[in-house]
C-alpha cells in the first residue's frame, strides 16, 4: 500500500506453470484448494467444448 501510495502503480510478477504455482503456496490448504479450482476450470473447459478431452490435464488432489 505504501509502494501505491506513493504513486507506483505496478508489481513485478511472474507467470508460473501450475507446478511451480503449487510449490510457491504456503499452506497444504492453499495448494489443494489451487487444485481444485485449476481442476475444475479444466473440465469446464472440455465441457464447454473449448478443449478436446484428450488435452485435459487434471492435477492429483493428493
Amino acid at each position: 500500500m505504501a509502494k501505491y501510495a506513493a504513486g507506483e502503480t505496478t508489481i513485478q510478477a511472474y507467470i508460473l506453470d501450475p507446478e511451480h504455482h503449487l510449490e510457491a503456496m504456503l499452506f497444504n490448504v492453499h495448494r489443494t484448494l489451487f487444485k481444485v479450482h485449476y481442476n475444475l476450470n479444466e473440465l469446464s473447459k472440455c465441457m464447454s467444448l473449448e478443449r478436446p478431452i484428450r488435452y485435459m490435464k487434471l492435477l492429483p488432489l493428493k
